[in-house]
């Protein structure tokens, strides 16, 4: 075992091949111009310890230095690796930026102060983004190489549900952008969807879709206020399925009731029909068997005579109808004793 009780200096390669014993004023210095690394003569706690090497030394342990450290040439050399795969959802916070030491050490009872930061920018279209050491610094007796890695930032889920619009038959849905018509859950605050393209299937741009048929609309492409971007976000598009509803007629024209004896029912009977469908689609066949009745049972002259519910439509596309009563002609006929 060698014991040290002044100057032990290890200049270029020069190396011990077992731990030495230092005494209590003893000193291990490290001199050259090539990198040095230290070795079994660095123990855990030595006395004194002197730097005079230009291009650095790296400590293969953190010693405890009971006297004075004195760095007359060059530093101590610390690789410091950023940590790789870190990231964050759109619209988090930034998490603290984490590292490792992959080479070196700092002396007891030194450390690292200041924190990593990354280039400026929070869109996922423009990730990933390099991180940088910023003021990370382990303070003046160090020189740090620094290994950096990428940060991502990933798209935000957002879900965007179509809930429209509807389809009357004889209507052809086009395909456009709509404010309406849609809900949305998931922007991040201060961002809102507040428009997107609404696509119809076939069935939806075509007219002549039957009533009762299904149809579905697919949403796509959303726009927003607020610095939204799609590109930001991860969307989950729920197609809406609708069903074609039935076009509503009204009837037009004129009719004349026939009169009657006295029956006590209100039922009246048809005499010249000139009524008319009004909203029937191109050159579909619909017809109207009208059922009628008189404003009340009583015997009188000049009674009304309306056109009821229960009245019949009838032809080949009769099923794509409901028939609308509002501003039907009405008609007089008399009620004998």
């Amino acid at each position: 075992t060698i014991t040290v009780n002044g100057i032990l200096s290890l200049e270029g390669t020069a190396t011990v091949s077992a731990a030495p014993t230092y005494g209590a004023s003893a000193t291990l210095q490290y001199k050259g111009t090539n990198v040095q690394t230290t070795g079994p003569e660095l123990t855990a706690t030595i006395p004194n310890l002197t730097i005079d090497n230009v291009n650095g030394v790296i400590l293969s342990l953190s010693p405890v230095i009971s006297g004075a450290l004195t760095l007359t040439n060059g530093k101590f050399l610390v690789t410091v690796t950023v940590t790789a795969g870190q990231s964050k959802v759109y619209g988090i916070v930034d998490p603290i930026l984490a590292y490792t030491v992959t080479s070196g050490n700092l002396v007891s009872g030194n450390f690292f102060s200041g924190a990593l930061s990354r280039e400026a920018g929070e869109n996922v279209i423009d990730s990933p983004y390099a991180i940088i050491q910023n003021g990370l610094t382990a303070g003046a007796n160090y020189t740090i190489t620094f290994v950096s890695a990428n940060f991502a930032i990933t798209a935000k889920p957002l879900t965007i549900t179509a809930t429209g619009p509807t389809k009357i038959y004889g209507t052809a849905l086009t395909i456009g952008t709509s404010a309406t018509n849609f809900t949305h859950s998931g922007e991040i605050s201060g961002e809102t969807v507040t428009s997107l393209t609404l696509t119809p299937d076939t069935a939806g741009l075509s007219a002549t879709t039957a009533a009762g048929a299904s149809y579905a609309i697919t949403p796509s492409a959303p726009t927003g206020t607020g610095g939204f971007l799609e590109s930001n976000y991860s969307v989950t598009y729920n197609n809406y399925s609708g069903t074609v509803s039935k076009k509503e007629l009204t009837v037009g024209g004129s009719f004349t009731a026939n009169n009657k004896i006295y029956d006590g029912n209100t039922t009246a009977t048809i005499n010249n029909n000139s009524l008319t469908l009004i909203g029937v689609v191109g050159a579909e066949t619909v017809t109207l068997t009208p059922i009628l009745v008189f404003s009340d049972k009583e015997v009188g002259t000049g009674k009304t005579v309306s056109i009821t519910t229960d009245s019949l439509l009838g032809g080949g596309g009769a099923g794509n109808y409901n028939l609308s009563l509002i501003g039907a002609p009405t008609s007089i006929a008399d009620i004998f004793s």
